[in-house]
């Protein structure tokens, strides 16, 4: 009987090499499932296809930024993001005070039309769609290289840098643009391409290369002042719509673009047999998978949160084990899952894990949940409203927040938030 159950527990814990293969890309950082789609992008698409080209820039630019945000330079909580400026009309007035011919104003009005609030010039430009429009308007014939005249221009607009098709490309423009010496300018382009190739090591930088690599903006379309805050991609973006909140995956078309184009690459292929497509399969379910969950999460947090999103009051107590529950996911491929990524709430970029809050009372079988910060502005509230001659003791706290409050905690727990806010005992208050 005993070897039965044991045989059963061992049968009941098994994962088949799918599962596992599926649990650790669900799991994975970022960084690591870029690597696995990167490396079905270059077996199987071509380099020159426009989302393959616009995802290989997006990992460029995450490069950059990695580079950057694991040192000085991002050692904050809160995060500016990009969207507190339209980018596209203050290129659209420097246009119009451009020396240029009636012509080349309506190419840029067109160029511009094309680039995105992060100053990316879209791939999905055709110049070909420009060169009949000037046709129709002016009767006139122009080639690409006028067309590219005029980008280079809006390229040196403010903020430098923009209309760019590569960010590799605007950091470059940027260092011709900006007022220093050829031997410093010439420094400024080798670590661009260190950081590129990933030659380069932050903490083998000396000063002088460190303060060079702060006058590049490497998200031109950002303010100046928050320029070193901002180099975080966020993974969710919260929108509202018709007056309600909505979760979606930052990039969620070009992901989706990208897994249908190799999936129909794969399916293409004749030996269904072979392990490596099967795993290459696996790979696509696993990575869209990890997608569906992270929106989840950010869904079940934005459900708990509503109050706070909407500045109607504040963060609720919050736990891995409630978003857990809630989503039927393990709090492991929870905290994995939530770990290192950002979700963008008005204009800033949020950490996930901002949004869990641990119960004071989290031991407690009855009585309202309570987060710290909740505690503490109670307890103050209480005790900036005592009577002076007769202060507050902890244990008669401890009663007026359960009387008033519904809130179950130990006296020992108000005497610890009391000491933590600067509140002396009672007897010490006393006037």
């Amino acid at each position: 009987m005993k070897q039965k159950l044991n045989q059963k527990q061992s049968q009941k814990f098994s994962l088949t090499p799918q599962l596992r293969r599926q649990i650790e890309l669900l799991s994975n950082s970022n960084k690591e499932n870029r690597k696995e789609l990167l490396a079905l992008i270059e077996k199987y698409l071509d380099s020159e296809e426009k989302p393959v080209r616009y995802f290989q820039d997006l990992l460029l630019l995450n490069k950059y930024s990695s580079f950057l945000s694991s040192q000085e330079f991002l050692d904050k909580k809160l995060y500016q993001a990009s969207h507190d400026r339209n980018l596209n009309e203050e290129l659209l007035e420097q246009l119009k005070l451009s020396n240029l011919e009636n012509y080349q104003i309506l190419i840029g009005e067109y160029l511009i039309d094309y680039i995105d609030s992060e100053g990316r010039l879209s791939l999905e430009v055709e110049y070909g769609d420009i060169k009949k429009l000037i046709n129709e308007v002016f009767s006139k014939n122009i080639s690409d290289k006028e067309i590219n005249y005029v980008l280079k221009k809006i390229q040196r607009f403010e903020p430098i840098g923009c209309g760019y098709k590569s960010i590799k490309e605007s950091l470059l423009i940027q260092v011709e643009e900006i007022d220093l010496d050829r031997k410093t300018k010439y420094r400024m382009r080798e670590l661009v391409e260190g950081i590129s190739n990933s030659s380069l090591e932050y903490k083998k930088l000396n000063n002088t290369d460190k303060q060079i690599l702060k006058k590049l903006n490497f998200l031109p379309s950002f303010n100046s002042s928050t320029k070193e805050e901002n180099y975080i991609r966020p993974d969710l973006i919260l929108k509202k719509h018709e007056g309600k909140f909505l979760v979606i995956l930052n990039d969620k078309f070009l992901n989706e673009t990208l897994y249908q184009m190799i999936s129909e690459k794969i399916n293409s292929n004749l030996n269904e047999n072979d392990n490596s497509i099967k795993d290459e399969k696996n790979i696509i379910v696993g990575l869209k998978k990890r997608e569906e969950s992270l929106v989840e999460i950010g869904k079940i947090i934005l459900d708990l949160q509503t109050d706070y999103l909407e500045d109607k009051g504040p963060l609720l107590p919050l736990g891995i084990s409630d978003i857990a529950s809630k989503s039927n996911l393990s709090k492991s491929t929870v905290s994995r899952l939530m770990s290192s990524k950002f979700i963008e709430i008005r204009n800033k970029n949020l950490p996930l894990n901002y949004f869990l809050q641990r119960k004071v009372n989290n031991k407690s079988k009855k009585g309202q949940d309570v987060t710290s910060q909740q505690l503490q502005n109670k307890i103050t509230s209480l005790l900036d409203n005592e009577d002076i001659n007769s202060p507050l003791s902890d244990e008669e706290i401890r009663k007026k927040l359960f009387e008033k409050f519904d809130i179950t905690l130990a006296r020992r727990t108000v005497t610890k938030y009391r000491i933590a806010l600067n509140f002396e005992s009672s007897r010490n208050r006393k006037s």
